[in-house]
């Protein structure tokens, strides 16, 4: 036993005295909070960049359309050629290890785009980041999928997701307090310390799990990659896919460009954006923490239920929202929508990924939540703020004083592909309680 699993163990035993070897009790909510805090610096490191892409732009002199590129596909593409590799080794190898060290080089990465002489050298160290980002989600989930089983998994996929909202809301709020008194580049210094911090409790602390301990199917070890490209064109499956894909990309594009928009349509300090932002990152975690509520006590793990939560939440989020891009020029009013908005379009966190990891055999989880999270990130967030990039900068070429809003307004059609493709996947996903579909 290595002196790190020794130190888990030690922990484990004077946290938790469950019979099962110190997975039940407290020590595996201590575990999952640690893994939430870990998406939260993912989180933090990656969303940051938002907030500080005014003061960017000014320094040296970009469209939008390379701010978008900053923001969507300069991050996306390193994080898609390098998450299937990743995913393969979260099935293979130590996974708290491997997240441990996948934490301190992008820590380290996002310290140097602080230090970055120009447009070219940030856009390679934010690509560094993506390409290292991509092995954090598949390691956590899997290790997430074998501390708790199916019945309150739900509710622990929502609590590691509360760590986006809460990373944008910290990136959002003290990036622009950083940014206001000090400048951008210090705010990137001072995101970077959290990481090495969680790197090195995780391999003091954390104990890794035998894998598929908390499932009652058991599935053959010998699963390949080509086996979960197979399960991935299963009807079920690909219906998923594509709308944990266009609720990435909606979500991930739409909240990329809020503190630039607060900053242009409605003149805010960039203090004020970030604390603004902040705020709505702030309602986002209610509204994630609700999702996994309502997928445990009202959906109950029954997949046509956690289908519907996830579906209706999303289209019900976008006439308000887009009123209030469209027609409302008041900061004072436009914030509760903003605030509406981002408490409905994360409910869909807990029941979507608690799907996708419940079909997920325990073998295939690490290479399936790596494919998923590669779509999501080069398909949905990639492509979201290099979408609102281009459309702002055709619609300025075309006389649009407001065509940052505009552009944001139309990436709003992406939230209701997201809520029926949720819905029609209750056509080929069979109702009941969520089990694994054979390899």
């Amino acid at each position: 036993m290595s002196a790190g699993d020794r130190s888990a163990s030690n922990l484990e035993a004077g946290i938790t005295s469950d019979a099962t070897g110190g997975h039940g009790g407290a020590y595996r909510w201590y575990v999952l909070v640690l893994l939430m805090l870990v998406y939260t610096v993912h989180g933090m490191d990656r969303t940051i960049i938002n907030v500080l892409l005014e003061p960017i732009r000014e320094e040296f002199g970009l469209s939008d359309s390379a701010l978008g590129l900053l923001t969507g596909l300069g991050y996306a593409l390193p994080f898609a050629l390098t998450g299937i590799p990743l995913g393969i080794l979260v099935d293979r190898i130590n996974r708290k290890r491997l997240l441990a060290a996948l934490i301190t080089i992008w820590s380290g990465f996002t310290a140097l785009c602080g230090l970055a002489p120009s447009y070219g050298y940030l856009l390679a160290s934010r690509m560094a980041v993506g390409a290292t980002e991509s092995g954090s989600p598949p390691s956590a989930l899997a290790l997430i999928s074998d501390y708790f089983p199916a019945q309150i998994r739900s509710s622990a996929v929502s609590v590691f997701y509360i760590g986006a909202p809460t990373g944008a809301m910290l990136g959002a709020y003290f990036g622009g307090l950083l940014t206001a008194s000090y400048g951008w580049r210090t705010a990137l210094y001072v995101a970077a310390v959290p990481g090495f911090v969680l790197a090195a409790l995780l391999l003091l602390t954390v104990r890794e799990p035998k894998r598929g301990q908390s499932d009652e199917t058991v599935t053959r070890e010998n699963a390949t990659f080509m086996d979960a490209l197979r399960m991935a064109r299963m009807p079920s499956h690909a219906c998923l896919f594509a709308a944990l894909i266009f609720g990435s990309l909606s979500s991930v594009g739409i909240s990329s460009w809020i503190p630039a928009l607060l900053m242009r349509a409605y003149q805010m300090p960039v203090g004020d954006a970030g604390s603004l932002t902040a705020l709505a990152g702030l309602i986002g975690m209610a509204g994630t923490a609700l999702g996994g509520i309502l997928s445990d006590y009202y959906a109950k793990g029954r997949t046509e239920k956690l289908l519907f939560l996830a579906g209706f939440s999303h289209l019900i989020c976008i006439p308000p929202f887009l009123y209030g891009l469209l027609f409302v020029d008041d900061i004072a009013a436009f914030a509760p929508l903003l605030f509406l908005w981002s408490f409905l379009h994360v409910i869909y966190f807990g029941p979507g990924f608690s799907l996708a990891l419940g079909l997920t055999p325990a073998s295939l989880r690490g290479r399936m939540m790596a494919l998923i999270f590669v779509l999501m990130n080069m398909l949905g967030a990639g492509m979201g703020p290099q979408i609102v990039g281009w459309v702002s900068d055709a619609l300025t070429l075309a006389g649009d004083s407001a065509s940052l809003r505009h552009a944001v307004a139309a990436l709003t059609v992406a939230t209701f592909i997201t809520g029926m493709l949720f819905l029609l996947a209750r056509r080929w996903i069979k109702p009941g309680i969520t089990e694994p579909v054979a390899c």
